[in-house]
């Protein structure tokens, strides 16, 4: 459980840096294609915290 919990959280890591980055760029750079950037960026780094968030639940109930 830990090593798949550890996984999930680089991977979450990784998009919210993503999102973090693209965000950025819109902001430089504002368009519609910055903006639909960003947001698909957001909706993965979202998509790994829910995931994260539910292993998480996982492995506090199974203790």
């Amino acid at each position: 459980m830990l090593g798949q919990l550890e996984e999930v959280f680089v991977l979450w890591s990784a998009a919210r840096a993503e999102a973090n980055e693209a965000y950025d760029a819109w902001c430089v750079a504002p368009g519609a294609d910055a903006y639909a950037v960003y947001r698909a960026a957001e909706d993965r780094s979202d998509a790994a915290e829910t995931e994260l968030a539910n292993l998480t639940a996982g492995a506090l109930i199974l203790v």
